[in-house]
């Protein structure tokens, strides 16, 4: 205690070795006070450690941090990462062991009887908080077990006059999906069985794989047949092999799509709340500081969000976001995957259960850049087929989400690439999207080489080539009369309307 007594009077240069008051050291930044780059390094051997619990903005956080006064020094410093954890951003430019005092703004005061450290910062100097509207849950543990499931579907056709010619089916159809689980995956096999009038039957057998789902990983292994992953601008095909992809539908708290977001500063502890289209769609607290509210659900697809910071006092902070709902884009850090390996089906559509004999490989990749980019790539190979594409897709003004891709194929002689644009807006309630493809010279994919092989298989003289123009065009309309009530205050009513989801009516035209 002497010795802490001392070591801290010497910042008013007094030295007294005696049982003394409580002692307080206050410091605060000046004007022309200089970092180092690399900052003043920790030496355990003559820099004094303490533990202290730490306030900051007189709010108390409940984290004790280790801070460090060298020897000789009325400077008290602490590691990057320790300041970090309290919630302190400290200038990249001052190194790893920071010096409270070159922060910027900040100031503190050190009570060695209480052990504490009550740090004033500005909010340049403070971490934001992290709010999620969607919430963090513990991912349970999956019950595993063994069992036998099978699903059916059966219809039979009676006939033009069952009065006449009374209930004797003319042909009937059965369609089977059989699974077999156990701790290790699932094994499932689909097909149908079908009956005609004159006593024959035939049995068809769709797909047979074995699945392993790995919930933490977001990740499935498919082993047997499966379709293709892919871009929206690819075509997937049917192989028999070995599939690993990114799968999102083991987790319904995993947010893949970018949602609403907004930042802000809390001078005092206060209360948010977001509403969209006279609709609360979250309401939460918020401490003093500053914070970054994300992952706010959109239930509509384009619009304005109204953001309501409100203190105790009742003194609000208004913003309004306008938003569009992306269907392609993900969210900034998210990353999609699929690779693909296996023998082509390709009598598939004529009901055989047949396979190619050379081995196809596919690979497809996107990420999100940020919350309105992302990137995209696919990869296909058979035998001397060689097509690499990519694409992006991005969110324009808020208010339209709109796709561009490019590729190249190499197939032997066979030279060639494409071209696809798209573009999704809502004008007036009405939705339209717009896609055009173009393809140049020799261009082929995986799905034209399986196609082509199975139509000279098969004796066709029929060209299954693709277009090497396609242009769609598509419109919905919203069914107004299932639109919910609007109230011309959103702020001043306490209660809205739930929101009224309507099935969309729609037409294509095609060029």
């Amino acid at each position: 205690m002497h010795q802490r007594v001392c070591t801290t009077a010497l910042v008013a240069g007094i030295c007294i070795v005696s049982v003394a008051l409580p002692q307080t050291v206050t410091a605060q930044i000046a004007a022309d006070t200089a970092g180092t780059e690399e900052g003043m390094a920790y030496d355990p051997d003559i820099d004094e450690a303490l533990y202290l619990l730490v306030t900051i903005n007189g709010r108390e956080i409940g984290l004790i941090a280790e801070f460090a006064l060298p020897a000789g020094s009325d400077r008290f410093s602490a590691r990057r990462d320790e300041l970090e954890g309290i919630g302190i951003a400290a200038p990249r430019n001052l190194g790893r062991t920071v010096i409270l005092d070159e922060i910027p703004g900040l100031t503190f005061v050190y009570d060695a009887d209480a052990q504490t450290m009550d740090i004033t910062a500005p909010s340049a100097a403070l971490i934001p908080l992290e709010i999620s509207a969607v919430p963090l849950r513990d991912l349970p543990e999956t019950q595993s077990g063994f069992g036998l499931v099978l699903n059916y579907r059966a219809t039979a056709n009676l006939g033009d006059d069952i009065f006449g010619d009374g209930f004797r089916p003319r042909d009937a159809y059965v369609g089977l999906d059989l699974r077999a689980y156990s701790p290790l995956g699932v094994l499932t096999t689909t097909g149908a069985l079908a009956a005609g009038g004159d006593g024959a039957t035939e049995l068809t057998r769709h797909d047979t794989y074995f699945t392993v789902h790995s919930p933490r990983r977001l990740m499935a292994l498919t082993i047997g047949d499966f379709s293709t992953s892919g871009q929206a601008w690819s075509r997937p095909v049917r192989l028999g092999g070995v599939q690993i992809r990114r799968d999102f539908s083991l987790r319904d708290d995993v947010v893949t799509s970018p949602l609403l977001s907004y930042s802000g500063t809390a001078l005092v502890p206060s209360s948010i709340d977001v509403y969209i289209d006279n609709v609360r769609a979250y309401s939460g607290a918020v401490g003093p500081g500053p914070f970054n509210l994300t992952k706010v659900p959109m239930i509509t697809s384009s619009g304005e969000a109204i953001f309501v910071l409100r203190d105790a006092g009742g003194n609000e902070e208004t913003r309004m976001v306008p938003f569009f709902a992306t269907q392609n884009l993900l969210a900034k850090g998210m990353l999609d995957y699929s690779v693909e390996a296996g023998r082509p089906r390709a009598d598939f559509h004529d009901g055989g259960d047949g396979y190619g004999a050379s081995t196809a490989v596919s690979v497809s990749l996107r990420y999100g850049l940020s919350d309105r980019l992302t990137i995209g790539g696919q990869a296909e190979m058979l035998d001397d087929l060689r097509m690499v594409g990519f694409g992006i897709d991005a969110v324009l003004f808020n208010r339209a989400e709109a796709t561009l891709a490019t590729g190249a194929s190499v197939a032997g002689a066979e030279r060639g690439g494409f071209v696809f644009a798209a573009l999704r807006t809502e004008v007036l309630g009405i939705g339209i999207r717009a896609t055009s493809r173009r393809t140049f010279g020799d261009y082929i994919d995986l799905a034209s080489v399986i196609t082509r092989d199975a139509s000279d298989a098969a004796g066709s003289v029929v060209s299954i080539e693709g277009y090497s123009a396609q242009d769609v065009l598509s419109v919905t309309f919203p069914n107004l009369a299932c639109q919910p009530a609007r109230k011309t205050d959103p702020l001043s009513a306490p209660k809205f309307d739930p929101p009224v989801w309507c099935r969309d009516q729609g037409l294509s035209r095609r060029n």
